[in-house]
């Protein structure tokens, strides 16, 4: 899925680390070590949970969340459409539909499988 973090994302994980921080003081054997880690883990995933989106495409009446290796084409395909209608350059243009054809192609196979 397509995921988007959120500028707040630095001063939710500070607040969410304070409240669950443990200190040298109560880390008495590996045992306790362990639990602190995977304190700190669950932190963590929790907060760049709450701070990513999904970003999904309508496919009839359900939606489709497209995995990284999609999203990364279709940053490349908008950024040269910008370029493109900036400086109406032909090469602009070229590239835009190639990786226009590129998105299209990787779309319809992952909808395939």
């Amino acid at each position: 899925s397509f995921l988007s973090i959120d500028l707040r994302f630095g001063q939710d994980f500070e607040l969410k680390l304070k409240f669950t921080a443990i200190s040298q003081d109560d880390i008495y054997n590996c045992s306790d070590l362990d639990k602190a880690v995977i304190s700190l883990t669950n932190c963590i995933q929790k907060s760049i949970d709450e701070a990513t989106s999904e970003i999904r495409i309508r496919e009839d009446n359900s939606y489709l969340i497209l995995p990284k290796f999609i999203r990364g084409p279709i940053k490349e395909k908008n950024k040269a459409r910008k370029m493109f209608q900036k400086s109406r350059n032909k090469e602009y243009k070229t590239l835009f539909n190639t990786l226009n054809n590129r998105v299209k192609d990787e779309i319809n196979s992952f909808r395939s499988q």
